[in-house]
């Protein structure tokens, strides 16, 4: 006899691995608004669902991740595009009819292109962007969104002060909100990892932190954090094809699996990153400021905020925390409750382990900053 694994409110569907399947339904008839966020990377897709509690805090809810189409020779085609939006229609789950699933979502890091430019010369950079996309497999115009990298604590910025600018495909990035709005999801933004990572975690991990690391096997990403918002944001080396390699066969006969000691020389190019990162962000915030050399002394000694597929791999936080000379802390979510995975077998006999639970934290941060996000989500779009 086949059962249906209850979830507070919610059940999970017993044929939920069947494509098109995959629905989140309720075994009582009361209407809720949930908080969604669908993190798309390189290799899958991540779903969190947040809701609001009587403390007007969030419960982690519900999780749900599915893999895509894997690029032929490594290298992007339309075909192979084409194959990615019809598996996240088909793969993606239906929200409850009736209720209000409030959404945010994040496009791969591959797909994003960070850059620093000043503020005279973003109309430039929008313009660069778009013929990028357009002679790209896209094929698209970019779609743009920028910030200062000192925060208005510092001053309102002009034309002459720095900003971050993330750029994308505006086609893939409507075609996804469609996707998702014809599901049933009510979609508020489109946000870069950056934004999304920085914003939320203080909110998420009760984490005080500098910056968030984000460490994935096709793509990194550090994103300097500040008391009114998201700083410098730049893309970081990608793990080398042999290490990248190893993480797939999980190890050949003879070679040694890929743990924290084999990314050893990878984790200290990512630390020289982090302190030209550090220095660069410093200098940008203490232009014009009378508190430079206070700020900047609090601001390093705060903990770096790790998070990712990378981060889940023991012995990651120490080697950083002993390289960069600086506190590390792992992402992992504050609430009280949180959700039985869904996507492995549990039962009475096959409990979650606390090392499976921080696998977790660590590979939907970006998903749960993005539900975290949505929340604060106006007709608009998400704003701070």
């Amino acid at each position: 006899m086949t059962t249906t694994a209850t979830i507070d409110s919610f059940a999970v569907d017993p044929t939920s691995n069947a494509p098109g399947k995959q629905r989140w339904f309720r075994s009582s008839k009361q209407r809720t608004t949930s908080f969604v966020g669908i993190e798309i990377s390189e290799s899958e897709v991540r779903v969190a669902c947040l809701k609001r509690n009587r403390e007007q805090s969030f419960d982690w809810s519900h999780l749900y991740r599915f893999e895509l189409p894997v690029m032929p020779g490594g290298e992007p085609t339309l075909q192979w595009l084409h194959e990615v939006m019809h598996t996240i229609h088909l793969r993606l789950p239906r929200p409850i009819e009736g209720d209000r699933c409030e959404c945010a979502i994040a496009l791969p890091l591959s797909w994003t292109q960070y850059q620093t430019v000043l503020g005279h010369e973003l109309e430039n950079v929008r313009r660069r962007s778009t013929q990028l996309f357009s002679e790209s497999v896209f094929e698209s115009q970019a779609h743009i969104c920028h910030w200062p990298i000192a925060g208005i604590h510092c001053g309102h910025p002009g034309a002459d002060d720095q900003y971050v600018i993330a750029a994308t495909a505006r086609r893939a990035t409507c075609h996804l909100v469609d996707i998702a709005s014809s599901l049933g999801y009510q979609v508020h933004s489109v946000l870069p990892h950056a934004v999304a990572l920085t914003h939320a975690s203080l909110r998420l991990t009760s984490v005080d932190a500098q910056c968030v690391l984000w460490l994935d096997h096709q793509a990194s990403l550090i994103s300097v954090r500040h008391s009114t918002g998201v700083g410098l944001s730049r893309s970081l080396s990608t793990l080398p094809a042999r290490l990248a390699d190893l993480a797939v066969s999980k190890g050949r006969q003879g070679q040694r699996p890929l743990d924290a000691y084999t990314l050893r020389p990878y984790l200290s190019d990512i630390a020289a990153e982090f302190e030209r990162t550090a220095k660069y962000a410093a200098r940008a915030e203490n232009v014009g400021s009378h508190n430079a050399a206070s700020r900047h002394k609090d601001s390093a000694d705060k903990p770096i905020l790790l998070a990712g597929p990378l981060a889940a791999i023991e012995g990651v936080d120490e080697i950083l925390a002993t390289i960069c000379n600086v506190p590390v802390a792992t992402w992992t979510f504050a609430g009280r409750r949180r959700p039985v995975p869904t996507t492995r077998a549990t039962g009475p006999t096959n409990k979650v382990s606390s090392n499976d639970s921080r696998c977790d934290d660590v590979r939907f941060a970006t998903a749960l900053s993005l539900a975290c996000l949505a929340s604060d989500a106006t007709k608009q779009g998400y704003g701070k």
